[in-house]
């Protein structure tokens, strides 16, 4: 036989392994490999070496019950006495046990909360049905060098890809509207995220139609698709199929369908959806690729990809493709524009482009809470195997007398382990009864609609039972493992001694507790002060006390009317009206600045205002002056600039400088000082403010909000005839209406919940680590008894025990902010760059975390060390 042969013919190393580590020497060991690799030998002969390997793994398989039930916990009776031992256990040590129990519960409590939420926000669009094949088509590149990535694409992309490339399964467009008034018979209500789409959006998103044909239903012009609300809102129980409803004042469109509400973990949301093929009914040319539109951004692109292709691929090719409609643009404007697809899936946590439909979540915050969690976790684990190595010695003769007895090694381990494994269980089982307790208030106080079912997601179900495992064996290995390495004969002479290396092991853990819990201390510090500083900053412009009305479908006369007679009510100090209010975008439209006639466009934002504006804002003009109702140019062909659009056009000297808009040429009246439209996100962008006058026959509607300035002196009266009013104008429109403060700190609802969950679960670790700093100081103290009380016969001080017990901790807490501080500030400050404009990371929370953190720790051990340090040494020595 060769030697090639005679090493096929030896069995998998790996199943010889496992049969090694069930049968060690003296168990038969020898005997019962010999009988299976003789067996082995024959069947490799007769059936060849694939049989005899699968036999092999077979027999290791059959061995694995019997060695789990009989080898590793022995008879029922051993495993009932295992049982006892731990019931005797935690009634004995009842302060341990509830230490133990109580944190290993919080944190399983915050890791499920945090799991679901994980679970929901890693849900967002994936319950339609090609979910993984829809893509976002984005637009990025450069007007007049200024770079822009926008969420949005030009009309005739979509078009375009479907008609050239093969891949392209189907495309649909979706453009939103301003907030309407949407009115059948005597209802009439205000009614925002109003989409027109085609009628391919029914095809590509998978949303249940309940009633109409969901192939037809946007085919036509002057359709529109509505939600199952709106559908009970205006219509109750009549079928609203081919009803009639108004839009906006004399548009009329009838309804063909009726659409599942959508699901609130959507990027996008809407109420209702008109035809697309409205709009191309009414300008047709702006919708063909002979004719294309480039000034217009405002359509949100979807596309279907064939099963399985790889959109990086389309990716690739589809600037080079995108070349023969936008290379003339890039010649005549030197405006660049390139374009790339964004996988459905993926938009939520991953996208903050310009103009997005929805404020998105952030994968970085999904980042923090996984880290949170598991801080959380670690924290609550580190107790247990600290107080359960603190405790070794209280049942080293237990030990012992199974050594003596005959106990295996592995048999010791499996025991602790099951110990451990069933501390978990009973800490899993009360996390359980939190959460169905907490979770009515988590959804109140962070506005969440979150929901912990461990039937209907697979996901959470299989994450409990991954953290009962990862728990039960994380926190009880070490005990396990160094319990059962004692020596039984050393136990049982009573000279047990553990060892500087697993004192300096407590050490290294109580550290890692106290270094966590200082980065989320610090770390909370840090979110808070930017939270603080986003909505207190000067934003350059007062946002205090302006209450906002919008007028939306009406035209510029009637919100004229609308604003004077307001402005006679008492209370009501100051109004204005524009086309949108500061937290809300502005459109953009690409112009021609002086200077750069013909050879590069800058893209600006644009809002609508009137002369009244900058007053009831309180915004300020650096150069020039505001419009004016007396100068009638200032209605038809000025306009004011702010600062970055001076900036951006490289003018020194910006009055009366020239702006060719829409082939229009303005005058540059004024340049307002920069003020934040948006949140400090966003950077300020270059923004151009141009006057309607009352009488404009605009088809856009330049005016769409009523900004109103109230006294603090009686609001509610002020409010009430505020709105008694505005029914007495507008006796068919639903009131409504926002402050602008709350509204514009919406943009920081991502930070405030942030800072509110890391807030919570700072306080939890903080109390889980202070759980096992009591009970560690609790054994430090009685193990250390004998020696407090010969230190007080010979002389010391109460405050002199107390200091030598509190020392040990302070030592801990050094090392812990030593390591802390640098991890915290890597962390922190790469989340802070993510903003435009970010507060100072000052030395001031670092020492306030660390300062906290000493005091937190010896206020925890204060009751524990004076309790020893003033002990009678009588009590203590009596029976020395």
């Amino acid at each position: 036989m060769t030697t090639e042969t005679q090493n096929r013919r030896k069995p998998p190393r790996p199943a010889e392994r496992i049969l090694r580590w069930i049968y060690p020497d003296g168990t038969g060991l020898y005997t019962y490999l010999g009988d299976i690799e003789e067996a082995f030998n024959e069947k490799f002969e007769n059936r060849g070496v694939i049989y005899a390997n699968i036999w092999y793994w077979s027999v290791v398989l059959v061995s694995l019950p019997s060695f789990l039930t009989s080898t590793i916990f022995g008879s029922a009776a051993m495993v009932k006495n295992y049982l006892k031992i731990l019931y005797r256990n935690i009634l004995k040590q009842k302060l341990y046990s509830i230490i133990n129990i109580t944190g290993l519960a919080i944190g399983i409590t915050c890791c499920i909360f945090i799991l679901a939420y994980l679970n929901y926000e890693l849900s967002y669009d994936r319950y339609h049905e090609n979910s993984d094949n829809i893509y976002r088509v984005c637009s990025t590149g450069n007007f007049g060098g200024t770079d822009f990535v926008n969420s949005t694409s030009n009309p005739i992309v979509g078009m375009a890809l479907f008609d050239d490339i093969p891949e392209v399964v189907n495309y649909t467009r979706i453009q939103r509207t301003a907030r309407m008034p949407v009115r059948f018979g005597e209802k009439r209500f205000y009614i925002s995220r109003i989409f027109y789409a085609d009628q391919s959006f029914l095809d590509i998103f998978s949303f249940r139609m309940i009633k109409g044909d969901r192939t037809t239903a946007l085919t036509d012009p002057n359709t529109v698709v509505i939600t199952e609300d709106m559908a009970a809102r205006y219509f109750g129980d009549e079928d609203p199929l081919n009803k009639v409803i108004e839009i906006a004042d004399n548009s009329y469109f009838t309804v063909t369908g009726v659409i599942q509400n959508v699901p609130e973990n959507s990027h996008f949301l809407f109420t209702m959806l008109l035809s697309f093929e409205t709009q191309i009914s009414q300008n047709p040319q702006m919708f063909t690729k002979a004719t294309p539109n480039w000034g217009r951004w405002t359509n949100y692109t979807y596309i279907l990809l064939e099963e399985g292709y790889d959109y990086r691929q389309l990716d690739l090719k589809i600037n080079d493709w995108a070349q023969q409609f936008v290379g003339p643009i890039k010649d005549q404007a030197n405006i660049i524009i390139t374009f790339f697809l964004q996988p459905l899936t993926s938009i939520h946590l991953n996208s903050d482009l310009r103009r997005e439909l929805r404020v998105n979540g952030s994968i970085g915050y999904i980042y923090a809470f996984a880290l949170t969690a598991a801080f959380i976790l670690l924290i609550a684990c580190i107790n247990f195997m600290n107080l359960s190595t603190a405790r070794s010695s209280k049942r080293a003769r237990e030990v012992g007398m199974r050594k003596v007895f005959g106990a295996y090694k592995r048999q010791l381990i499996a025991q602790f382990l099951g110990e451990s494994f069933l501390y978990t269980l009973i800490s899993l089982v009360l996390a359980m009864i939190m959460i169905e307790l907490l979770e009515p208030l988590i959804k109140v106080n962070f506005n969440s609609n979150i929901s912990v079912n461990y039937t209907e997601i697979p996901v959470l179900a299989g994450g409990v039972a991954f953290i009962l495992i990862f728990v039960g064996f994380f926190a009880g290995s070490y005990p396990a493992f160094f319990l059962s390495k004692f020596n039984s004969i050393n136990v049982l002479k009573g000279n047990l001694n553990t060892g500087a290396r697993h004192s300096s092991f407590r050490k290294i853990l109580v550290t890692s507790q106290f270094a966590i819990s200082i980065c989320l201390i610090v770390g909370t510090g840090i979110i808070l002060n930017q939270v603080k500083y986003m909505k207190n900053i000067d934003l350059g412009f007062n946002k205090e006390q302006l209450l906002i009305l919008p007028a939306s479908g009406s035209s510029p006369l009637i919100i004229e009317t609308a604003k004077n007679e307001m402005l006679n009510i008492p209370g009501v100090i100051k109004a204005a009206k524009s086309n949108v209010v500061p937290g809300r975008r502005p459109p953009g439209y690409g112009v021609f600045p002086e200077g750069h006639e013909g050879t590069s466009a800058f893209m600006m934002e644009q809002i609508n205002i009137e002369p009244d504006f900058l007053d009831t804002y309180q915004m300020e003009i650096a150069e020039g002056r505001g419009f004016s109702e007396e100068m009638i140019t200032d209605t038809s062909t000025a306009f004011l600039v702010n600062e970055t659009a001076v900036e951006q056009f490289g003018w020194t000297d910006p009055i009366g400088k020239k702006i060719n808009s829409f082939g229009r040429e303005y005058t540059v009246i004024g340049v307002l000082k920069d003020f934040h439209q948006q949140s400090l996100h966003y950077r300020i962008e270059g923004t151009l403010f141009r006057y309607f006058p009352h009488s404009s026959r605009f088809r856009g509607l330049p005016y769409g909000y009523i900004t109103l300035k109230v006294s603090t002196e009686n609001i509610t009266g002020t409010m009430q005839k505020i709105e008694d009013k505005y029914r007495e104008l507008y006796p068919d429109r639903e009131y409504s209406y926002f402050f602008l403060d709350e509204n514009y700190d919406m943009q920081y609802a991502a930070e405030d919940k942030l800072s509110q969950v890391i807030e919570l679960f700072t306080g939890l670790a903080i109390f889980i680590g202070c759980l096992g700093l009591f009970g560690l100081a609790s054994f430090t103290a009685q193990q250390r008894t004998r020696e407090i009380g010969i230190r007080k016969v010979l002389g010391s001080t109460i405050s002199e025990v107390t200091i030598l017990l509190y020392r040990e901790f302070i030592i801990l807490i050094v090392i812990a902010v030593t390591i802390a501080w640098p991890l915290t500030y890597f962390f922190m400050n790469g989340w802070i760059q993510s903003f435009a404009y970010q507060s100072m990371i000052g030395i001031s929370v670092f020492i306030f975390g660390a300062l906290l953190a000493v005091l937190i720790a010896l206020v925890t051990v204060s009751y524990q060390s004076i309790k020893a340090a003033m002990t009678n040494p009588v009590d203590t020595l009596r029976y020395e």
